[in-house]
């Protein structure tokens, strides 16, 4: 069996190293997004949904890249200097990150519809209030005998 190139293995590491930095951030980015859907700060949660996908286009570029030198290494995966345990850490981490993000998400997206719902509840309401409104305002319009007119 082929080694895998060190030259190879370097820029792997590094893609993937990319990859790690870019999952915590998207993770710490997730959490924020809850904290934004518990204060119903709607406008920072736009913004922040804006920066998540800035973050995942990033992901995938990244993930295109190492995803071809991913097939070498494991195809000459028999280096004796400690890459494929950085490299197998690298990928724990990434792995770990998804999960946490995907989980974290989730629960955001159930914060979201429930929001979302309060919300439509909420034009509803007032949708009927100004119905009410029109109907009392418009009877009192034409009721001109409640006025004196000697005036």
């Amino acid at each position: 069996m082929m080694r895998f190139k060190a030259e190879s293995a370097a820029k792997l590491k590094k893609l993937l190293k990319q990859e790690v930095k870019f999952w915590e951030q998207l993770r710490g980015l997730t959490m924020v997004q809850a904290e934004l859907l518990e204060n119903d700060d709607i406008e920072a949660l736009e913004a922040s949904i804006d920066k998540r996908q800035s973050f995942i286009d990033q992901i995938n570029g990244l993930h295109q890249e190492s995803n071809v030198l991913m097939q070498s290494y494991l195809s000459f995966s028999d280096t004796k200097d400690g890459t494929i345990a950085e490299i197998d850490s690298l990928r724990a981490k990434i792995k770990e990150a998804v999960s946490a993000c995907a989980d974290r998400n989730e629960k955001n997206l159930v914060a979201a519809k429930l929001s979302k719902e309060g919300y439509v509840e909420k034009a509803d309401e007032l949708g009927q209030k100004r119905k009410t409104l029109g109907a009392y305002a418009g009877e009192l319009t034409n009721n001109s005998e409640l006025f004196d007119k000697k005036m």
